[in-house]
């Protein structure tokens, strides 16, 4: 008999064994459902005080509680689901005297039925609902995943200058474990078109928001997990709407560009500093050379300082100790890829994409080193896109999903199929097709149990037609095995990670596969909008010991190789396959 699975006896004879009198039985204190495969789910509890046998039940897409299981073990697999269906389930203790209340598991989606070309190019879910368009998305330190919009969940009134619609945010928290939501509003600030990223603390900061058309405000926020809150920060020098935020090697933050309250560019980058106040970078201005204000591309350099990649032709670096200095200036490709993205896909390598309305083409950057950058040609997509996500996977490759020919809150033209380029091969392969538009306000962010989840798009309000209050997950192609047999991985298990690491650190990762493990990465937390995700980074760590049940492993060298702050580490084992990522903090 599989001992995975429990073993059903009726409740008559698992009774009928224990005579006598018995004390009410105690609820199980929680109940875990794992999703093994599109056709399998594993529950399992704690052994309930008094509990001589357990009930289980069963409800498939929201709907009512039905039987599923009875018997006297703690764990059961669940073989009769079905691909893409949203299951919950509910056990309780049972004895001569009664029965305990239920200890419930929080939904599960188990994953699509792999295609036959699943492993080469992964496979979208159903689309399902969301609370609102989801086109600000960031993922916490205790993984849940926040989201919002403006003050409603479709903009209805982002354009109107009148100061009663931009007093707050309709702010939604996600639990991907459970798929649970639930509000997290912002009650002083419209936190559409901020830019944001996740302190070395744990703290969410945003700079900016909107006050209507492309007005600025002059606001910055924090969100703390632990408490569960919202507080102002300082405000700033002026307004920006359209920010960039970026996270320093010393734990400050550069903020750069975005539109002042009078919708003008802002072209002092202001500095947060440790101690929570504000320093403006007044010998750092932008008005004197060729930058996009609108979410300018910015990256922390292997030597410490920060460089502009776009969206406009000019590359420069920034120093932003003091009141900081721009470098010489130096031309990308002759392009300005506007709505576009860029990936740093290695410490001091960036893979600049598409944009410009639209453009198939690429750019690959070194700033490795101090002096003039490296910049050649990249490998050109299958397809022109403006307004795409580009997400860094968990063995860092990037993959590129959604787009249009630039027409903002337009699904004319969209790319459906995806696309992944491959570092070490420099090369982009076809990736899974989706079934709902992400164009201009779309999301994606890489999840901790290594798929991406993509949402919104639109955000114009209850009379457009483009609005999209739902979410796709993806499931990446090292998700199933490599032989095109069509079936999920099985995937190596990481039991024991340190919650901190220091710089340099030789640590001791826990897991049953140790030896099959070929490759350990980190991927910083995600923070994404309007198609460039300003926190995330990849670093594929040094491997330097196996043993039967452990690895031993170096974390990164420097700040300046990956900034104080959390990430999500997976192991990889030879075939490629991650495991569950561990959410850990490099300090």
């Amino acid at each position: 008999m599989n001992p995975g699975k429990m073993i059903l006896l009726g409740l008559a004879v698992v009774l009928a064994a224990c005579a006598g009198p018995d004390p009410a039985p105690a609820k199980p204190a929680v109940l875990e459902a794992i999703t093994l495969s599109e056709r399998q789910v594993r529950l399992s509890w704690p052994a309930a005080a008094h509990a001589r046998a357990y009930e289980i039940e069963r409800s498939t897409a929201g709907g009512a509680y039905e039987p599923l299981a009875q018997g006297a073990a703690t764990a059961y697999v669940d073989s009769t689901v079905a691909a893409d269906q949203r299951y919950s389930y509910r056990v309780r203790a049972l004895n001569w005297g009664g029965a305990s209340g239920w200890a419930e598991s929080g939904a599960v989606i188990t994953p699509p039925k792999p295609t036959p070309r699943a492993h080469l190019e992964g496979v979208f879910g159903t689309a399902r609902s969301w609370p609102l368009v989801a086109t600000h998305a960031v993922l916490l330190p205790d993984g849940t995943l926040m989201s919002w919009y403006s003050q409603d969940a479709i903009g209805n009134h982002r354009d109107n200058t009148d100061p009663i619609y931009h007093t707050g945010t309709r702010v939604d928290l996600w639990n991907p474990r459970t798929l649970e939501h639930r509000p997290a509003n912002n009650s002083t600030t419209d936190l559409l078109c901020v830019g944001h990223v996740v302190l070395s603390d744990g703290r969410l900061f945003a700079a900016g928001g909107n006050l209507g058309g492309t007005n600025g405000s002059d606001h910055t926020n924090y969100y703390d997990p632990a408490r569960g809150a919202w507080a102002r920060g300082p405000d700033m020098a002026a307004g920006r709407w359209y920010p960039t935020l970026t996270l320093l090697p010393n734990e400050e933050v550069l903020i750069t560009g975005g539109s002042d309250a009078q919708g003008k560019d802002n072209p002092a980058p202001e500095v947060l500093q440790r101690d929570g106040t504000l320093r403006l970078l007044s010998n750092a201005r932008t008005d004197t050379w060729d930058l996009n204000h609108w979410y300018p591309w910015m990256f922390v350099t292997p030597t410490g300082r920060v460089f502009h990649a776009g969206s406009s032709n000019r590359l420069r670096f920034l120093e932003p100790a003091g009141q900081g200095a721009w470098g010489e200036g130096y031309p990308r490709d002759g392009k300005n890829r506007w709505y576009g993205s860029a990936v740093m896909y290695q410490a001091g390598k960036i893979l600049v994409i598409g944009g410009g309305g639209p453009d198939a083409t690429t750019t690959l950057l070194d700033v490795s080193a101090d002096g003039e950058p490296g910049v050649r040609p990249g490998p050109s997509m299958r397809f022109g896109r403006t307004h795409f996500d580009a997400t860094l996977l968990a063995d860092g490759r990037v993959f590129v999903n959604g787009g249009n020919d630039g027409e903002k809150f337009s699904d004319e033209a969209t790319v459906y199929d995806s696309e992944i380029w491959d570092p070490q091969s420099n090369a982009w392969a076809p990736g899974a097709r989706a079934s709902v538009p992400r164009n201009y306000h779309s999301t994606a962010l890489l999840l901790p149990d290594g798929t991406v989840w993509t949402a919104g798009g639109g955000g114009c309000g209850e009379d457009c037609g483009v609005n999209h209050p739902n979410y796709e997950i993806y499931y990446p192609p090292y998700l199933f095995e490599p032989d095109g047999s069509g079936r999920y991985a099985r995937r190596p298990s990481l039991t024991g990670a340190p919650r901190t690491l220091g710089y340099g650190q030789r640590f001791t990762l826990q897991s049953p596969d140790a030896p099959s493990i070929a490759s350990v990465s980190l991927v910083a937390l995600g923070a994404a909008t309007h198609g460039f995700n300003m926190n995330q980074r990849f670093m594929k760590l040094t491997l330097e010991g196996k043993g039967s049940a452990t690895l031993e492993v170096r974390a990164p060298a420097s700040p300046n190789l990956a900034p104080p702050g959390f990430y999500l580490l997976f192991i990889l084992d030879g075939r490629g396959v991650p495991s569950v990522g561990e959410i850990v903090r490099l300090e």
